[in-house]
């Protein structure tokens, strides 16, 4: 299974990933990494734009295996493809299926909540994000998605700086991150020093 996997890792970086579905399809259903290797093929399936077929994938781990990780995979899926509606479903169905989600799906509250944002249902959206900030509450993705949204709605400006701040400080490399402390500084009017941070954002994200 180790040679299998590895083999198809290469082949996928290689992008040749009909071979590399294949290696993963190898293993036994028996085995105990066949559901990751399932899922491996879902990722495969959605790179090729095949998410109907990633997420037929994806529902029959759910239906035998009762996975929850594929659940939740159906919708990032959705997410991604930006259907919004139907990854908050997904996510929904998820929750059931754990009962309290609690820390080890923290993640579970943070993709759920950039969906509700996304589908403009702010108030289940903040929920979310302040849940998945208590159980990972130096995540800078998790601090710029909240700081960002509560500075683009001129709400908790003050909190927003800090989120921003300590997100910046934790991955000062990352354009979005940079972008999103010059647009909290630009929303409390304080232009002259928004302009260095936007100017930051172009040059690391041309």
């Amino acid at each position: 299974t180790r040679a299998k996997t590895l083999l198809a890792e290469i082949s996928a970086r290689n992008e040749r990933y009909d071979e590399a579905i294949a290696y993963f399809r190898d293993i036994p259903k028996d085995d105990e990494f066949f559901t990751s290797a399932r899922r491996n093929i879902a990722d495969l399936l959605h790179e090729q734009e095949r998410s109907d077929e990633a997420i037929e994938e994806l529902k029959l781990l759910v239906q035998e295996f009762e996975d929850v990780d594929a659940q939740i995979q159906i919708g990032n899926v959705h997410r991604i493809n930006e259907d919004f509606g139907k990854a908050i479903k997904a996510y929904n169905k998820a929750e059931k299926m754990i009962g309290d989600p609690g820390e080890p799906f923290w993640h579970l509250y943070y993709v759920r909540g950039m969906s509700y944002e996304q589908n403009d249902q702010w108030d289940q959206a903040e929920e979310d994000l302040k849940q998945a900030l208590e159980f990972r509450h130096d995540h800078p993705y998790i601090l710029n998605y909240l700081g960002y949204a509560w500075a683009d709605q001129g709400k908790n400006l003050e909190e927003a700086l800090e989120m921003i701040k300590k997100a910046v400080a934790l991955r000062p490399g990352d354009g979005n991150i940079t972008d999103s402390l010059g647009w909290v500084y630009y929303r409390r009017g304080r232009y002259k020093e928004a302009v260095p941070y936007l100017e930051q954002a172009v040059e690391l994200m041309p």
